[in-house]
């Protein structure tokens, strides 16, 4: 997203980040909890008019974010949720006091 902020051709446009590759929801799920050491995840029925829920796999067109800034996923899904969890972790208090201002 910085380097969207940074190429003039990006201004207006609709760009999706993402991995570029399909990513399961369950696996996605799975990542996460492994990641924070908490959670659990539960399968459910899925109701009768499931066709207008949106589910499914994860996937994300990043070939326009490609093409405006040359930019290339490295890391893994595993990697990034555990990227994110450990920057959100160590600067929550950035992040809450917003929420509580006397924290």
């Amino acid at each position: 997203m910085i380097r969207c902020a940074e190429v003039p051709n990006a201004v207006g446009e609709v760009i999706n980040v993402g991995s570029g590759s399909s990513t399961r929801f369950c696996d996605m799920v799975s990542a996460v909890i492994n990641c924070v050491k908490n959670g659990k995840m539960e399968f459910i029925p899925w109701p009768d008019n499931y066709e207008k829920i949106e589910t499914g796999d994860i996937s994300v067109d990043i070939s326009k974010l490609k093409a405006i800034t040359s930019w290339q996923p490295n890391i893994t899904l595993e990697e990034g949720i555990n990227k994110t969890y450990e920057y959100y972790n160590k600067h929550y208090l950035n992040y809450i006091s917003y929420i509580l201002p006397n924290v």
